[in-house]
């Protein structure tokens, strides 16, 4: 509580939307604050210790519809970075802070070097690309790779249907695999370990704080509670207990220049402090696959990407297999259910998804589409529901 205590305490000193003197030191007397909140008042939220030119800015994806700045300082990013190689460091003690990672990206450069990193972007995994991005990799040997699971499915089946991938293998010694920003499934997740031969990690975070969670390899999402606080809170902002399942929202213990101070997420979860056979005993997260009010709507009917979540949900707990990728979007006097599939996906478990969905919206019609891939924004991400 030491380092909360201490951003609290630096806020109502520094930062004029907490200046006022209205907040003491006590978290629970701050307000809970929003995306749009912060959007309309960017200067009374960073610290009057920063001047503009000090402060580094990054964007969100704009999940929620438009993207968001997201401003640190030099300091502030050693901090985070620090802290996030602790919290790799343990997952592997192989790595160091230097390791060359291979970064799966997007833009209109196929290979871009920065530093000790290898930006590959998606838009290039074609046969005609093939031999300047094995030489990519191959001469740059990168230690770790890190991606979206939307990129790194899409990298994996590349090199897979190229028959690539053992060459790859062979030739670069990848140690650390992490994936963040979207849900990982445990049937993607199994279908990574199974063709790269090497532990899948999992990384739950955000832009704005950086990491808030790994999972360890039971699964749980730890906190990283030396870079955030973590509250769950109903729809009125109350603190829910441990294992009520309630909104997420974050204090960013690591960041000043615009620091993050019972910030609203829009993800659902709940807090289990229960003991994890991992041995952490840091409490963990149980996320609720899909955010709050993202929503498609047909028909005058709204469909809630928790609820597309749920069903696939359903479908694992059932034993059924071989959905690694789903979206839905509008389709012509439809809904289309679109799935990347693998070999044991078949007309049972085709007829367990669209039995869930009919029964769940019974004046919508739905559709199955197969695809090799689904579109992704250009951050790397696949929206579960798409209007267009």
């Amino acid at each position: 509580m030491e380092k909360l205590n201490r951003i609290l305490k630096y806020a109502t000193q520094n930062v004029p939307f907490y200046r006022d003197g209205k907040y003491g030191v006590d978290i629970d007397e701050f307000p809970i604050v929003s995306k749009k909140i912060i959007r309309n008042n960017y200067d009374i939220f960073r610290s009057k210790l920063f001047a503009e030119k000090e402060i580094y800015y990054e964007y969100t994806s704009g999940t929620s519809g438009e993207p968001f700045l997201c401003g640190k300082s030099e300091t502030d990013l050693l901090r985070l970075n620090l802290s996030l190689y602790r919290k790799r460091f343990a997952i592997c003690n192989t790595l160091k802070p230097n390791s060359k990672t291979l970064v799966i990206g997007s833009g209109g450069l196929l290979a871009n070097y920065k530093q000790n990193m290898l930006i590959l972007s998606n838009s290039f995994f074609e046969e005609k690309y093939l031999a300047e991005i094995l030489g990519a990799i191959v001469g740059f040997q990168p230690e770790m790779i890190y991606a979206t699971p939307s990129q790194f499915l899409k990298f994996t089946l590349f090199l897979k249907e190229s028959d690539r991938l053992s060459y790859i293998s062979d030739k670069v010694n990848i140690v650390y695999i992490e994936l963040a920003g979207e849900i990982l499934t445990e049937e993607l997740r199994g279908f990574f370990e199974e063709s790269w031969k090497r532990a899948i990690t999992n990384q739950y975070g955000c832009r704005e704080v950086w990491h808030i969670a790994f999972a360890c390899k039971e699964g749980h999402l730890h906190i990283c509670e030396d870079n955030v606080y973590v509250e769950i809170v109903d729809e009125e902002g109350n603190r829910l207990r441990d294992g009520e399942k309630g909104e997420v929202v974050l204090t960013s213990l690591n960041i000043q220049a615009n620091p993050y101070i019972r910030y609203r997420l829009g993800d659902i979860a709940s807090i289990s402090t229960q003991r994890c056979c991992c041995g952490c005993e840091a409490p963990y997260l149980e996320l609720e696959s899909g955010r709050k009010n993202e929503s498609l709507l047909f028909d005058n009917e709204k469909i809630e990407s928790v609820e597309v979540h749920r069903v696939f949900k359903a479908f694992y707990k059932k034993g059924y297999r071989g959905v690694l990728k789903y979206a839905l979007s509008k389709g012509d006097g439809c809904v289309k259910i679109n799935l990347v599939v693998n070999d044991c996906f078949d007309t049972a478990n085709e007829a367990f998804v669209l039995n869930e969905f009919q029964n769940k919206y019974k004046d919508i019609k739905f559709q199955i589409c197969y695809s090799n891939d689904l579109e992704m924004k250009e951050a790397g991400k696949t929206r579960v529901l798409c209007s267009e």
